[in-house]
């Protein structure tokens, strides 16, 4: 550093100017560089070494800066050619991160000197790894971020009402927040079984669950939980963290299997899927081949749709709560997906059907004697693969024998949205379409994911 009492400027900057713009950043780590520099003989810039630089995230979005999964600072001094570089992760959005340094004469210090660095993610329709990005199977990084994970497949997904993923693997339901990080919401991933009612969620030991939804009650956040194995139904209060049984667990025997009587003294065989839809809880009760309902005000379970309507099998389940919905608009109406609607709504193969409130249903999609092709009707589709119904009222499948994810809607009927008929996996961070992938099955709402195998 300079001796003399009057100031050398410095200046910060890097190969691609002040403002430095990688896009996009991939899930596996980079590094974010800058360079001081002050004026050296000849107009030539010299490198300034061993100066403090401060790497600062973002607060709206922030990156993970020193390969770690904290969103933490980070102070990285500059090396003999003035340059200081810290690695680098996103998130689920764009991230930015700020490189600050003081003025080397501190008595004359008025403000730092500060340079911005910029990841922006792939347009919409991209395709990208979030989670496991190695693809290996297993029971690590949670918590921890997300792409460093070693999971199971997951089975089930939904988003909260900050759009905030979570998803089901071996007995727990894991979050997966907007910076990319994994948490235990409830369960654990490699312990199951039947425990915790009334105390934390994440301590709670879960079995098989199968499917999971989040709703508002009474401006409370509360999560769901198909305990598929424990024959349940339970609720996370996500205010206090707190679990409960809130339907099964009874003993009721016959035909209702405890309807017109209180939930949790009711008999569940097997709950698949949950919606909740204007404070009413909707469940898949896949064993007895039926869907039920629960009145979350007075916790009273009834039946919804007999086996003469649907069996439940295969569901999706999503309810027009007062949204703008593509498919119907009517208050308090279910779309439903199941492998037999009966022979009026599409025959024995998987059907998707909108039932309204006053208990009339409306044909969506699916059909016995149906076509795969691309644009054809709704109506007039073989729909072979699980079926997931997404909060847009859009119905979305997966077709593993050819390598790719499907879209239903009113619009433009029959689409494909992931995969262009190839197995295998790649490339990253393109269009969709066009990727080679060999999905299971399509998992949430609001935003597409998918769970695939390499």
């Amino acid at each position: 550093a300079p001796t003399t009492g009057v100031p050398t400027p410095v200046s910060i900057g890097s190969r691609s100017g002040s403002g430095e713009r990688q896009w996009p950043m991939e899930p596996t780590e980079q590094p974010f560089s800058i360079r001081l520099t002050r004026p050296g003989a000849g107009g030539t810039s010299v490198g300034v070494p061993g100066v403090t630089v401060d790497w600062e995230p973002d607060a709206t979005s922030p990156c993970h800066l020193g390969g770690g999964s904290e969103l933490g600072p980070r102070q990285v001094l500059t090396d003999a050619e003035g340059v200081s570089t810290v690695a680098a992760r996103h998130g689920m959005s764009s991230c930015r991160a700020y490189a600050r340094f003081r003025n080397l004469h501190g008595e004359l210090f008025l403000s730092p000197a500060e340079m911005r660095k910029e990841v922006e993610l792939e347009p919409y329709g991209s395709i990208f790894t979030v989670v496991n990005d190695a693809r290996v199977t297993g029971a690590s990084g949670v918590p921890g971020l997300g792409v460093l994970a070693r999971l199971p497949p997951p089975v089930a997904m939904a988003n909260d009402q900050y759009h905030r993923m979570s998803f089901v693997v071996g007995c727990a339901v894991v979050s997966f927040d907007n910076n990319g990080f994994l948490s235990v919401l409830a369960g654990s991933v490699t312990e199951c079984g039947f425990s915790g009612d009334g105390g934390p969620a994440s301590a709670a030991r879960l079995s098989n669950p199968q499917g999971i939804t989040f709703a508002v009650t009474n401006n409370e956040d509360f999560l769901y939980i198909a305990d598929t194995g424990n024959n349940r139904v339970r609720r996370v209060d996500m205010g206090t963290g707190a679990i409960t049984t809130i339907a099964g667990g009874g003993t009721s025997a016959g035909p209702g299997f405890g309807d017109g009587g209180q939930a949790r003294a009711a008999t569940l065989l097997s709950p698949h899927h949950v919606a909740v839809v204007t404070g009413v809880l909707y469940v898949a009760d896949n064993g007895h081949d039926r869907i039920r309902k629960v009145d979350l005000a007075t916790g009273v379970i009834s039946a919804f749709l007999s086996p003469g309507g649907c069996s439940g099998k295969g569901l999706g389940l999503v309810g027009c709560d007062g949204r703008s919905c593509s498919l119907a608009n009517d208050v308090g109406s279910v779309l439903v997906g199941a492998t037999f609607c009966g022979n009026a709504v599409g025959g024995p193969t998987t059907a998707i059907v909108n039932v309204y409130s006053d208990g009339t249903m409306t044909h969506v999609a699916g059909s016995a004697t149906g076509t795969t092709a691309e644009g054809a009707a709704g109506t007039q589709t073989l729909i072979t693969g699980d079926v997931f119904v997404g909060s847009d009222f859009h119905v979305y499948y997966a077709e593993p024998a050819l390598h790719r994810i499907r879209e239903v809607s009113t619009f433009d009927g029959v689409r494909t949205v992931v995969g262009r008929g190839l197995a295998g996996y790649g490339p990253e961070y393109g269009p969709a379409a066009t990727a080679v992938r060999t999905p299971s099955k399509v998992l949430t709402s609001r935003m597409r994911w998918s769970a695939g195998s390499a």
